[in-house]
């Protein structure tokens, strides 16, 4: 008798399990917050947010009902957010906005709206919603095309309703009063000392983008021999930006359709391009550091980059700081926006 074990098959019962129990544990989410209507307390600038445990980020909530809709947007960081409030000036910023938010949308709706694959998957678990109040999930990620949200993202959102329900709640029962008008939002974060979960009401200022920045370790190969580069004889000053192609496409069958980012590092005095590269979204920060440390190999090490964007500022300032460059943060690159204009990008 044959008594070996399908280890592969073993496996997918498994993870096929933990797939349904995390969809049943969401769609009971899902009715407990429509019952709750946090649309009647939340105008579309009001704020919720809060601090998951043992993490270095902040998730915010914005919750708006429109015509015959309502919706709830989750930002899974401050960076997230902070851009997305940040007000765009023209067309290009725009676009570029779109491209780079960050979200989770869960849209209150007609049935009519859901996929069939979801309207199938709540009918196997037994839900149904009240008229008008039929979830649909969507999930925006920087860099990606608006898609269906997907399985690994479920616990990070069974997680946010479940504090965004009970910062709700607190409103609801006035134990807490936030002060939406004097520009304040709800925090919810936990408290190591007293072993339990605080709500607070601080003032809503919008997140700074910056702080979060690229370390790099002094200690790794690649910075000990950019260190020992000299300062550069032709190239004194260097522009650094990126840009993101408008139509999403994908370079291989096993890649996920995408905008790619074009990334660029030009002279500043004579405007030519010294390197310029495409990648993926997740592979921006890659790009980037891999560009410079390929510049400054070549041509030595400049005595200031210039930046435009907090992005930027994020991947550069801790490295360009370790390596003795200034970074100057200005209104206009003209050599990178003259690259990035030809490579037909936002």
């Amino acid at each position: 008798m044959d008594n070996k074990i399908d280890f592969q098959q073993a496996a997918q019962k498994l993870k096929d399990k933990q797939s349904k129990e995390r969809w049943s544990i969401l769609f009971k989410a899902l009715k407990d917050m429509i019952s709750l209507q946090p649309w009647q307390y939340m105008k579309p600038t009001d704020t919720l947010a809060y601090i998951p445990q043992n993490e270095m980020r902040t998730v915010f909530f914005q919750c708006e009902q429109q015509e015959d809709e309502v919706l709830l947007q989750i930002y899974p960081t401050e960076y997230a957010f902070g851009t997305e409030v940040e007000v765009s000036k023209g067309e290009k910023e725009v676009k570029r906005q779109q491209i780079e938010r960050d979200c989770i949308t869960i849209v209150l709706t007609e049935k009519e709206r859901l996929s069939k694959e979801m309207r199938e998957k709540m009918k196997k678990h037994g839900v149904s919603y009240p008229k008008k109040m039929w979830p649909v999930l969507y999930r925006k990620r920087y860099g990606y095309p608006i898609a269906l949200l997907e399985e690994d993202e479920i616990l990070f959102l069974i997680h946010s309703l479940g504090h965004f329900m009970m910062e709700i709640q607190l409103i609801q029962n006035k134990y807490d009063t936030v002060g939406f008008e004097q520009g304040r939002m709800m925090l919810r974060f936990f408290d190591a000392k007293q072993d339990l979960w605080v709500n607070a009401a601080v003032p809503c200022s919008l997140p700074n983008v910056e702080k979060d920045v690229l370390q790099i370790h002094e200690d790794s190969a690649i910075f000990k021999r950019l260190q020992s580069v000299p300062t550069s004889e032709t190239i004194k000053k260097v522009e650094f930006d990126f840009g993101w192609e408008t139509v999403a496409t994908q370079r291989n069958i096993r890649e996920v359709p995408c905008f790619h980012a074009v990334v660029t590092l030009t002279d500043r005095d004579t405007e030519e391009a010294l390197y310029t590269y495409a990648c993926a979204p997740d592979e921006l920060v890659d790009c980037a550091i891999s560009a410079w440390c390929e510049l400054i190999q070549k041509h030595g090490k400049p005595e200031i980059l210039y930046i435009s964007r907090a992005r930027s500022h994020q991947i550069f300032a801790d490295f360009a700081e370790k390596l003795g460059i200034k970074m100057k943060r200005v209104k206009k690159l003209p050599g990178a926006e003259r690259v990035l204009k030809a490579q037909e990008t936002v």
